[in-house]
């Protein structure tokens, strides 16, 4: 017993040795009898407390602070009371239960649980996680301490950028002007509650009661604005939010929609789940962009002010930055001990992403195909597929689990710790008279705010690795899309793709912006002058293709293919089934990626991307519900045709539909094969397009009515409109083309270039 409590006492003065190695005067000094006491210097700063003076001494340089350690064996309990004795006696034995038997079980089962509860997982360790294709190209999220911050920080700014100089140059700056300064206000009031918790603790030394009712009337001021400004700046920044989350949802929708097909083509084995990036990833992105943004900046300015204030309360004996310094070097160890051990976090959060998306996917599709599912009776294949794709789920998890388990043991032993070490570092002080309780506690208050201010990775690390995730989805989503679109622009512009790429984007941005700044806005504040989308004017030329193409392995489909739909006329494509008559008429339409013009370029477009085309794929479809007049009127509003020309053209088509023309429903399901074919050819009816492009969409009709339906867009053909087509029995549709191509041996070759009528 009296060696543990020599123990404690040499542990005491050595630390309190150690903490006054920078003063400028060392006020402890030992006395003939080998006591460490206190000298004259060490008096508290507070002048309304007692002074004591300690007795005479020899002054403690820094070459006897090896002295203290070893004088303290020779250390007596004579300065100390029998009292403060039995009470750290007591101290001592008022945890002995939870020290000799809860903690040693609490241990104990721990180790139990790491060495069993992994048979109980019901996972499947050896599942790759890695895309299971095995292409290159594939998304990968940069782990290093320089991803994690400075390129981090560098793609959120270019993704924020979007909102920031487009829709919401306007509203989003105001709003985001005002949380700024309603911020502030936080912050200053949080340096009149860091001064009103001096007095408040100072009461406890001097009680008053006057002094406590006016304490009381602050404190319900105090607390009433903190309230307010907590109110408000919650509310400002949920419509601030929701303004930036819609404006850049608008953005990210109008640089996919009008390419889905080709991104699904080229880019979909790279780039999973564009739904979820343009749903979820955005709305994390803006969420969590917000928070850090504000919470280092609440970090840098928590930071200034506090060092400032902790170096004037100081004590003297100390050097005015020494707990600085202490708070700084604490949070670099924890932060490089976090990043080396959550260094794959953000891979993890990337790859819960994906996984989860491919699962909500697959669900959907088994939704979607119900009816072949109930035909081909493969509810157990698909069952199958569903769980595979769930397995995944869970390994992810449990990978995740077991490293953020790992993290919060140093997380959890992080904040104690420092509370440990500041107590250390500050009782001595107050035990000896040095500082009050009132200065005591604002110490306390500003070491932690520092720490805070330092310890920003520590706590935010798991934060920072799924926003890392999230940003690194949406910056290569948008990469890929720009790039058609940037393609698309220098084929139309002729300018070289380095130098549009910039313009490209600025170009979207403007065109979008009038959606979010209020009308009449001056341009000088912020204003556009662009008011509507226009859509440009189709050309008025002959659609031709002059191009090799190739299939998405990139291995060659056909070698120098010249094919011209001239306006006024009609050209059927034939061939054998999986000869490339498809490909071909989407490469004609601008919408096959894997083509190689024969003057060299590698382009996605050909004559037909800026044409009005209307294409009939073999299974189309579309959204749902909707009522009969939408769905003939689509892709234009439902108020673009008179009634009178919607039912005159349903009656032409033979489609009736006893529910009317509003009743809404499901087209997709509702309409037979040959009915949706037929709504097809009375949309091209009402809307007249320059070109009409027929993919074997007449496949479900009777002979009948597929020759009916052919005189109808033949009447279109002799008003201007190019007609394209494929067929296996071309022979029965010789009358309403004039030119025919026949692929043999995945060479095109013109088979007749005319046929007499």
């Amino acid at each position: 017993m009296e060696c543990w409590k020599l123990q404690q006492k040499r542990i005491f003065y050595f630390v309190n040795a150690v903490l006054l190695w920078s003063a400028e005067s060392y006020s402890v000094s030992v006395d003939a009898r080998g006591e460490l006491r206190q000298s004259e210097g060490l008096l508290r700063r507070d002048s309304q407390f007692t002074n004591r003076t300690g007795n005479g001494g020899t002054p403690l340089k820094p070459k006897a602070l090896l002295e203290v350690w070893t004088l303290g064996g020779a250390l007596n309990h004579s300065h100390e009371t029998p009292e403060s004795l039995r009470t750290a006696e007591k101290e001592r034995h008022a945890m002995s239960t939870l020290t000799y038997v809860w903690f040693p079980m609490a241990a104990v089962m721990a180790i139990l649980f790491e060495a069993f509860h992994l048979r109980w997982a019901e996972v499947d360790w050896s599942l790759p996680l890695d895309r299971s294709d095995g292409r290159e190209g594939s998304e990968k999220v940069d782990s290093s301490f320089r991803g994690l911050t400075l390129r981090l920080a560098q793609r959120g700014c270019h993704l924020a950028w979007i909102y920031f100089a487009g829709a919401g140059r306007v509203k989003g700056r105001c709003y985001l002007i005002l949380l700024v300064w309603i911020h502030l206000v936080g912050m200053y009031l949080e340096l009149l509650t860091f001064d009103f918790q001096k007095r408040y603790w100072n009461l406890y030394q001097q009680p008053s009661l006057p002094l406590f009712f006016e304490l009381i009337r602050n404190w319900f001021i105090l607390h009433i604005t903190r309230m307010i400004t907590y109110v408000y700046e919650f509310y400002v920044e949920d419509i601030f939010l929701l303004h930036w989350r819609d404006h850049l949802t608008r953005y990210f929708e109008a640089i996919w929609v009008p390419n889905t097909y080709v991104f699904k083509m080229k880019e979909g084995g790279k780039l999973d789940n564009p739904d979820q990036r343009i749903h979820v990833d955005t709305a994390n992105f803006v969420t969590q962009t917000y928070s850090l943004t504000f919470g280092v900046m609440k970090m840098l300015l928590n930071l200034l002010m506090y060092s400032y204030m902790l170096m004037s309360i100081t004590p003297t004996q100390m050097h005015p930055g020494s707990l600085v310094a202490i708070a700084f070097l604490y949070s670099a160890l924890g932060s490089m001990t976090i990043h080396l051990m959550g260094s794959k976090l953000a891979h993890f959060s990337w790859l819960g992403e994906r996984c989860g998306g491919d699962f909500r996917s697959e669900l959907r599709r088994v939704y979607d195909q119900c009816e072949s599912v109930a035909s081909f009776r493969s509810d157990e294949a698909e069952l199958c597929r569903l769980q595979h794709r769930f397995e995944r789920i869970k390994l992810n998890t449990w990978q995740t689990m077991l490293l953020e388990k790992r993290l919060a043991i140093v997380q959890k032993w992080y904040s104690p710790l420092r509370e440990i070490l500041f107590m250390c570092i500050l009782a001595p002080f107050f035990i000896t008279g040095v500082v009050s309780l009132g200065r005591l506690k604002q110490c306390e208050m500003a070491l932690d705010r520092i720490s805070d201010s330092f310890s920003f990775l520590v706590e935010n690390y798991s934060n920072l690795s799924t926003y890392r995730a999230v940003v690194d989805r949406l910056y290569n989503f948008r990469s890929s899309c720009l790039a058609y679109l940037k393609s698309r622009k220098d084929e139309r512009d002729g300018e070289d793709g380095s130098e549009s790429n910039r313009k490209t984007e600025l170009a979207i941005i403007e065109r979008l912006a009038p959606l979010g700044i209020p009308p009449k806005w001056p341009p000088f504040w912020g204003g556009s002058s662009l008011e509507v989308l226009q859509i440009p004017p189709s050309p008025e030329t002959d659609l031709f293709l002059d191009a090799s193409i190739y299939l998405p392995s990139g291995d060659l489909l056909m070698e120098d293919v010249h094919i011209q739909v001239p306006r006024g006329s009609g050209v059927m494509i034939c061939g054998e089934e999986g000869a490339g008559k498809s490909t071909i008429l989407r490469a004609v339409a601008g919408m096959w990626p894997f083509v190689k013009r024969t003057d060299g370029r590698n382009d996605t477009q050909c004559t037909g991307g800026m044409a009005d085309i209307f294409f009939i794929p073999q299974k189309p479809g579309l959204p749902s519900p909707m009522s009969l007049r939408e769905a003939v009127s689509f892709p234009h509003s439902a108020d673009h045709f008179r009634d009178e020309d919607i039912r005159d053209v349903l009656q032409r088509v033979g489609l009736e539909f006893a529910p009317g023309l509003d009743s809404k429903i499901d087209v997709n399901t509702t309409l037979s094969g040959g009915e949706f074919q037929r709504l097809m050819v009375a949309h091209c009816i009402l809307a007249k397009p320059s070109f009409i492009f027929l993919d074997e969409s007449m496949a479900h009709m009777s002979r009948a009515n597929r020759l009916q339906m052919y005189k109808l867009l033949a009447e279109l053909v002799q008003n201007g409109t190019g007609l394209l087509s494929t067929s296996h029995c071309w022979q029965e549709l010789i009358q309403f083309h004039s030119e025919f191509y026949v692929i043999e041996v995945k060479k095109l070759e013109v088979a007749m270039t005319q046929v007499a009528k």
